[in-house]
């Protein structure tokens, strides 16, 4: 079975670097499993842990991330689908803050 991984991988400082360490630590044991993390970019470049397939192909907080991680396992990534997934989350993102304002303004009222 192949497993790809989606984490902030060693030898990388950024956040959860040593859980993604852990969690493909233990699925690298499993024989039947061939894992490949793909790993967050950063700077400057070393050297990979050994025993480990890693690709780094995305990066903190970037809106290229869905983009990134799709071309890294091979399949095309669809722009159009990409950006109305973005708009959608843009949408519910500012209907939340707004239904926050009513129901703050609301409060104040009472």
């Amino acid at each position: 079975m192949k497993i790809c991984l989606v984490t902030s991988f060693p030898p990388s400082r950024d956040a959860l670097n040593e859980y993604g360490f852990h969690i493909a630590s233990e699925l690298r044991r499993i024989p039947e499993i061939e894992l490949t993390i793909l790993g967050d970019d950063y700077s400057p470049p070393q050297p990979e842990l050994d025993g480990f397939k890693v690709v780094r192909c995305w990066k903190f907080n970037s809106l290229r991330n869905p983009r990134r991680v799709l071309e890294a396992i091979g399949r095309p990534a669809d722009a159009n689908r990409i950006r109305s997934e973005a708009s959608r989350e843009e949408a519910m993102r500012t209907i939340k803050e707004t239904d926050q304002i009513l129901l703050t303004d609301l409060t104040c009222r009472l």
